[in-house]
C-alpha cells in the first residue's frame, strides 16, 4: 500500500468518526424534544450517554488527526481538511451538549410538576429544521460538497424567522398570564438552544466550503 493510500484510509476513518458524531448529536436533539414534549425523563439517560460518547469520539478524532499531521506532513488541501475536522468535533460536541441542556430543563419541569400551557408546534418544527441542518452539514463535509453546504445557510433563515415567531408568541402568553412566565421562559431558552445548534451547523458548512475552495467565506454570500 502506498503512502497516499494509507493517508486516504486514515482520512476515511476520520470521516466515519465524524459521521457517527453527527448521528449521535442529532439523536440527542431529537430525544431532548421527545422528553420535553411528553415531559418524560426516560430519554434523558440516553442523552447523557450520548454526551459521553461524543466526548470519547472527539478524543479519538483528535488523536487520529494529530497522528496524520505528525506522520504524513500534509500540506495545502490535506492540511485544511485535517484542521477543519478537528474543529468539527467541537461543533458536534457542543450540539450534543445543547441536547443535554434541554434535557436538564425537562428534568426541572418534571421535578417542579410543571405542565405545558400550549402545543409545542413551533419548537417541534425548530427541532426538525436544526436536526436536518446538522445532518446536511456533516454529510456535506464528508462528501466535500459545497452545494449541500450552501443549503444549510438557506435553512438557517427559516430557523431564525421561526425562533422570532416563537419568541413573540410566548411573550404574548406570558404578558397575558403571569402564571405562564416560568414555563414560557423555558420555552424561549430551549428555542435559543436550538437556534445555537443551527449556528454550529453553519460553522460546519462554512468549514466545508473552506476545505474545498481554500477560502473562508462570509455566510451572507452563500445565502444568495
Amino acid at each position: 500500500m502506498s503512502v497516499r493510500e494509507r493517508f486516504n484510509g486514515e482520512l476515511n476513518r476520520v470521516d466515519g468518526e465524524l459521521f457517527r458524531m453527527g448521528e449521535i448529536a442529532v439523536d440527542s436533539i431529537k430525544k431532548a424534544f421527545e422528553a420535553l414534549k411528553n415531559l418524560d425523563g426516560k430519554p434523558i439517560a440516553k442523552i447523557k450517554n450520548n454526551d459521553a460518547k461524543l466526548y470519547e469520539l472527539s478524543k479519538e478524532i483528535d488523536k487520529d488527526c494529530v497522528k496524520l499531521i505528525a506522520l504524513q506532513a500534509p500540506v495545502a488541501g490535506d492540511l485544511r481538511l485535517i484542521t477543519s475536522a478537528l474543529k468539527l468535533t467541537t461543533d458536534l460536541d457542543r450540539i450534543g451538549r445543547y441536547g443535554l441542556d434541554i434535557a436538564r430543563q425537562v428534568e426541572t419541569m418534571i421535578e417542579e410538576k410543571e405542565d405545558h400551557f400550549k402545543r409545542l408546534v413551533g419548537l417541534e418544527r425548530l427541532t426538525e429544521l436544526v436536526s436536518q441542518m446538522v445532518s446536511i452539514a456533516v454529510n456535506s463535509f464528508i462528501e466535500r460538497d459545497v452545494d449541500s453546504a450552501k443549503e444549510v445557510f438557506e435553512i438557517e433563515e427559516e430557523v431564525d424567522a421561526l425562533y422570532e415567531e416563537i419568541f413573540r408568541e410566548v411573550l404574548t402568553y406570558m404578558a397575558e398570564d403571569l402564571r405562564k412566565v416560568s414555563i414560557g421562559a423555558r420555552y424561549i431558552l430551549i428555542g435559543r438552544y436550538l437556534e445555537r445548534v443551527a449556528d454550529h451547523a453553519c460553522n460546519i458548512s462554512e468549514r466545508t466550503i473552506y476545505v474545498v475552495t481554500g477560502e473562508s467565506p462570509l455566510w451572507s454570500i452563500y445565502r444568495m
